[in-house]
């Protein structure tokens, strides 16, 4: 949708109710009516006003950001009355007053909308930083004699963004992205509670080298909920964000396929134990058990181990580690001076040939007498298949020479 108009029966509209409406370009609607105020929609669009008959009026591009909301009376036929451009939310909100009416200069107040030369007076296009404000401002513009209509506009109370908190382990990672502000957590799963004098009642603060902090570790016991909100001054709390501390589930290392494998069991959660399996998934601690990052030797083994990690009484979810049936690298034939050797790099193999074209098994061929490797006699024209075996391992390939 890239254009909307609103018509004058319309009486109420939330603010932000269009604020996600990104293609959003222009908005028809009539002057003085809910639908002209900017906050309803997201930034430039531009708001067309309708007469009474629908005619085209004027035209006013929305320039605030989501944290304030800009209205502005009936417009004076002879002084154009402000409109203000809000930048930054962090760290204070410059306002930018502006009146199409040149020459004009704009007097400004927030405690009063009976706009007088006694109040604040600013060059038109003048910047106005303000510093942990929220409420209303109003405002004139004054040329020659003649006032504009008042307009106003709302500093809303910022509000802190919901900080991320993440768990690995014992190890809980909080964060707010928004600067100077601050982070009370709780680990029972609780709702942070600090006041607006900054007292804390319920939670603690997070602190790096005793000072409090947006950004930091805690370490957590797995079967905590650990919930935390932000705060700053003169700024809404965020929202609460929490996440659930578990026991790390384990993880595998695995070295070596001949002459057996080592698996190293290893859980992120720091003291855990690991119990494991080669029969059952439902694990126990009556089955075998190892320390967090010992290592098991797997010899002549294929199949699927269970693991799960146990600390504190809690469990971990359970891991799985499929030990594929190893396989022997094919045989190499190669002939020199009468003879053909046959050689595989896996250690410990028989090797099984044959001379009369037919596929070598260890019922059918000869068997080289040194494991893994050996020469055999043969004349030109031949033709060697050969295939290496091993118990538990996955037969090699054949591999065939003709001797020319």
């Amino acid at each position: 949708m890239t254009e909307l108009t609103i018509l004058s029966s319309v009486t109420n509209i939330g603010e932000y109710a269009f604020d996600n409406c990104r293609s959003l370009e222009t908005v028809y609607c009539y002057k003085g009516s809910t639908a002209d105020d900017s906050s309803i929609y997201p930034d430039g669009v531009t708001i067309v006003y309708l007469d009474e008959d629908g005619n085209t009026t004027t035209e006013s591009t929305t320039e605030t950001t989501t944290e304030s909301t800009t209205e502005t009376t009936t417009e004076s036929d002879s002084v154009a009355a402000p409109s203000f451009k809000v930048v930054g939310v962090f760290g204070g909100r410059s306002v930018t007053f502006t009146s199409e009416t040149e020459g004009a200069v704009i007097y400004y107040s927030s405690s009063t909308s009976n706009i007088t030369t006694d109040d604040i007076c600013i060059a038109n296009g003048e910047t106005v930083t303000y510093e942990d404000y929220y409420g209303t401002i109003y405002t004139r513009a004054y040329y020659n004699g003649i006032w504009s209509d008042v307009s106003k506009f709302v500093l809303k109370i910022p509000v802190v963004n919901t900080p991320t908190v993440t768990a690995s382990g014992s190890t809980v990672t909080i964060k707010s992205t928004t600067p100077s502000s601050f982070i009370c957590y709780t680990t029972d799963g609780s709702e942070p509670v600090v006041e607006t004098d900054g007292t804390v009642t319920n939670g603690t603060w997070l602190k790096v080298n005793g000072a409090r902090t947006n950004s930091g570790t805690i370490t957590a016991t797995p079967g905590d909920t650990v919930r935390a909100v932000a705060v700053r001054n003169c700024f809404t709390t965020s929202e609460s964000a929490a996440a659930y501390v578990n026991v790390s589930p384990a993880a595998f290392k695995v070295v070596g396929t001949f002459g057996g494998r080592n698996v190293t069991f290893t859980s992120d959660t720091s003291g855990a134990k690991i119990y494991y399996s080669s029969t059952t998934s439902s694990l126990t601690t009556s089955d075998k058990c190892v320390s967090n990052g010992e290592t098991v030797l797997f010899e002549d083994f294929y199949g699927t181990i269970y693991a799960r990690a146990y600390y504190n009484g809690k469990w971990s979810n359970i891991s799985r580690l499929i030990l594929k049936i190893p396989t022997i690298n094919d045989p190499t034939i190669t002939y020199e001076n009468g003879k053909a050797t046959i050689r595989t790099t896996t250690p410990n193999c028989y090797i099984y040939y044959t001379t009369d074209g037919t596929t070598p098994s260890i019922t059918n061929g000869k068997k080289l007498c040194s494991n893994s490797y050996g020469q055999v006699t043969v004349s030109s024209g031949t033709t060697i298949k050969a295939i290496a075996v091993k118990s538990c391992f996955t037969n090699s390939t054949v591999t065939t020479y003709k001797v020319s």
